[in-house]
């Protein structure tokens, strides 16, 4: 972790973050546990640049937003290794050609693309995955999940 401060207000932020951070001009605060910190930076925001804030700006609430984010990361990770081809990563990853991934070939295939997951994680990626319940993923499960994810390339 390492301290930083916007606006006055220090907080801290995990190292990795830091090379994303812009040093001047428009800061974007992805995750911030403490709703204290949230709600103090809101606030000078608004009342020292009232129009920093873009119109449609919201504060998310709960969890589900840093799955998603994580979705996209997992993504962009593969998309860095092995392309932008759904179809050639899922046969990439069926390595006994069987049709389906299990749990353990998915993330057997996204360690060997530099993915790591924690097993919660895998669990919620499986989920997500897996959509008829069956414990296996299946080549048009593993698309139309890739198509769900939106992600750009900047």
């Amino acid at each position: 972790m390492v301290e930083t401060t916007l606006n006055g207000i220090s907080f801290d932020v995990p190292s990795s973050w830091m090379k994303d951070i812009p040093r001047d001009g428009l800061v974007t605060l992805y995750y911030c546990r403490i709703p204290e910190t949230v709600a103090l930076i809101l606030e000078q925001v608004s009342s020292s640049s009232p129009s920093a804030l873009p119109p449609n700006f919201f504060q998310p609430v709960g969890v589900e937003w840093v799955k998603e984010m994580k979705m996209r990361q997992i993504k962009k990770k593969m998309i860095g290794a092995l392309g932008d081809f759904p179809s050639s990563i899922f046969r990439n990853m069926d390595r006994d050609s069987r049709g389906f991934l299990t749990r353990v070939e998915l993330a057997a295939g996204l360690r060997e693309v530099g993915v790591w997951l924690h097993p919660n994680e895998t669990t919620e990626l499986v989920e997500r995955l897996d959509t008829n319940g069956d414990n296996k993923i299946d080549e048009e499960e593993f698309v139309r999940f890739w198509k769900s994810i939106e992600y750009e390339i900047i």
